[in-house]
């Protein structure tokens, strides 16, 4: 016969470092979405397009100015990486990378252009609004992707034949 004593287990519903854990702000909880990967985001039933759609919706009637503040008081309080004059990161900020930085960009043109974010701008409405129509011919569009298919040393062939 076996001696050992059966301990019972209880869920511990306090946990001692409560005071420790700090709350996520949601413009953090954004910012690690859109840095997870497309699996991970099926896993968790969000779509990239629904998670681009929430970062629009978190500058809802901002102008430039206070678009600005706002996004550098986040970055500070959420230790993010940024580039701006006067202030220095620590050592542990992380940047910004990938979809939420493409996004944040987007919606700051946006702004810049004098357009305003309401409730219902999506990104799509975004990427429309600061597209800038081009000047260029669609011959000269057509050529340009060829020739973006050449490869350097071919270009520069090229160019020294036209000296």
């Amino acid at each position: 016969m076996n001696n050992t004593k059966i301990k019972k287990i209880t869920k511990n519903t306090n946990p001692t470092n409560i005071d420790n854990v700090k709350k996520i702000s949601d413009f953090k909880n954004l910012i690690n979405l859109a840095n997870t990967t497309d699996i991970e985001l099926v896993r968790l039933k969000l779509t990239r397009a629904n998670l681009c759609n929430d970062l629009v919706k978190y500058y809802i009637d901002l102008d430039i100015s206070q678009f600005k503040a706002k996004f550098l008081n986040d970055a500070i309080e959420n230790d993010l990486a940024i580039r701006v004059k006067g202030h220095k990161n620590s050592k542990t900020a992380r940047p910004i990378t990938g979809t939420a930085k493409t996004v944040i960009s987007n919606c700051k043109k946006f702004i810049d252009l004098g357009k305003n974010i309401t409730k219902n701008t999506t990104y799509t409405d975004i990427r429309n609004g600061i597209k800038i129509e081009s000047n260029l011919s669609e011959n000269r569009i057509k050529l340009n992707k060829k020739l973006a298919l050449l490869s350097d040393d071919i270009i520069t062939k090229l160019l020294k034949t036209l000296k």
